[in-house]
């Protein structure tokens, strides 16, 4: 999901809103698969690098999106 804050506040909405809506749905936030974010950080990366991407995965599955992730990732690594 792409979370670009200047063009979320352009529409009428606050970033912050957004990230807190889908925390409060059990996602949790990251760029990489590696560490959650807190609002400011990603707020902070995704103002400096425009088009930020970012994973949202439920935490109660995160450990299942981690392993499938790992497989395609390392089974794409063997066939080249």
């Amino acid at each position: 999901m792409e979370f670009p804050p200047p063009s979320i506040e352009e529409y009428g909405a606050k970033p912050r809103d957004i990230y807190d809506f889908m925390t409060t749905f059990g996602y949790d936030i990251k760029l990489s698969l590696r560490d959650s974010l807190s609002f400011e950080e990603l707020e902070k990366i995704a103002i400096e690098n425009s088009g930020t991407n970012i994973l949202c995965t439920t935490i109660n599955n995160k450990n299942k999106y981690e392993k499938s992730l790992s497989k395609i990732l390392f089974s794409n690594c063997n066939s080249r």
